[in-house]
């Protein structure tokens, strides 16, 4: 048994991550391509020249690594434009009508996402816009990545396996002990390189198109413009008919301590923010700021009450107070708006210290959001916020 037992440690030490990628990048000048490798020629999309144009229709990414060339594909464009804002609405409209979504809207940029079977459709909307003024098309070649990450998940599902079997057989408790701790050890990395894999293949699936503008023609100021940027993209994944983005989930990550909601997965910690969702399609994404002089719980809750309603013409009450487990209170606001004729839940939750400002975001199908309500106020309560 503890010869057996050695051989499976071995074997599962051998389990990990390691991957290559081979970079392609298609310059500003038309026809000029460097870099490492070039997209496989009989599997995955074809790559586009600098105009936009590809040799040959983008065809959907196989998900099966072992059928040859998976492309990540990442664009950037700089457009001159008369109207910046409208421009910006163009291109998130454009996205979505194309199956894809908002990732990140600033004052003069956009990055979308679009599936990349329409990736030069985008391209060649982009361009109508206004004067392109330089493009940058990278491909990343993750076909030997994602063959290396499958062989080493089946090499660990493997050693899971045995490992079980072993568990099954073991007689004494300090083996048993051992064996149960390599096995979560195991299935810890099973669950990491699943979701490695999952990243990939979204990433294959959908291209990044960040188009920043230009205008020589003096814009109008935005009445009411704030000072603080992070007020003026709250909701937006709600309101914009954003996706989730994924992400990954790292233990003692950066982002803001409290429970998860009973029943949530939380697929991404990075950056100061954390973001998990139910199964059955409720999100939720709690994020720290650094906080200004004066700014209470109080100033946050009115100001943001006021940019959701005017800006993101969603319905939300009064703010109320819920009292976290830590003695500091939240500023609660519930609301609803609908998306795509779907009537959509939405609640967000803001506290603060004198340090920081934490924000908690929670939004879903209305059937979903209302019955996790209890579940999601729990987790808002279990925010580590010190009292002011």
């Amino acid at each position: 048994m503890t010869c057996v037992f050695a051989c499976v440690l071995a074997a599962a030490a051998l389990v990990g991550f390691a991957g290559c990628q081979s970079a392609m990048r298609y310059d500003a000048a038309p026809g000029t391509i460097s870099g490492e490798a070039r997209a496989p020629d009989k599997a995955g999309p074809s790559a586009p020249d600098a105009s936009g144009k590809g040799a040959r229709e983008l065809t959907a990414p196989s998900a099966d690594p072992e059928r040859g060339g998976m492309v990540i594909y990442n664009a950037v464009v700089h457009v001159v434009v008369e109207r910046i804002a409208e421009s910006l609405e163009r291109v998130r409209s454009t996205a979505v009508a194309m199956g894809g979504y908002l990732q990140e809207m600033e004052t003069d940029s956009v990055t979308v996402k679009v599936p990349v079977a329409r990736f030069q459709e985008a391209l060649a909307a982009v361009d109508k816009l206004g004067e392109v003024t330089h493009r940058e098309i990278k491909g990343t070649d993750v076909s030997e990545t994602m063959r290396d990450l499958a062989i080493r998940l089946k090499n660990a599902e493997e050693v899971r396996s045995r490992l079980v079997k072993m568990l099954d057989r073991a007689e004494k408790m300090d083996d048993a002990l051992k064996i149960e701790k390599e096995l979560e050890r195991v299935t810890e990395g099973i669950e990491l390189l699943k979701g490695k894999i999952r990243y990939l293949e979204n990433g294959v699936a959908f291209s990044t198109l960040t188009v920043r503008l230009n205008s020589p023609v003096p814009q109008k100021a935005v009445a009411g413009a704030l000072p603080f940027p992070w007020v003026e993209r709250l909701a937006t994944e709600v309101t914009q008919g954003a996706r989730p983005e994924p992400g990954y989930w790292t233990r003692g990550g950066q982002g803001p301590a409290f429970d998860l909601p009973e029943g949530y997965v939380r697929y991404a910690d990075e950056g100061g923010s954390v973001r998990a969702m139910s199964a059955d399609g409720v999100l939720v994404r709690v994020e720290r700021r650094d906080n200004c002089e004066g700014g209470k719980a109080e100033f946050w809750a009115k100001l943001i009450r006021r940019t959701l309603v005017e800006r993101r013409a969603l319905a939300v009450g009064d703010a109320a107070t819920l009292k976290l487990k830590s003695g500091a209170e939240a500023r609660l606001l519930v609301g609803s708006k609908e998306v795509g004729g779907k009537e959509t839940g939405y609640l967000l939750a803001v506290a603060a210290d004198r340090k920081s400002v934490y924000t908690v975001e929670a939004w879903g199908p209305r059937e979903a959001f209302v019955a996790d309500r209890a579940k999601i106020d729990k987790a808002i309560q279990s925010l580590r916020v010190r009292s002011w």
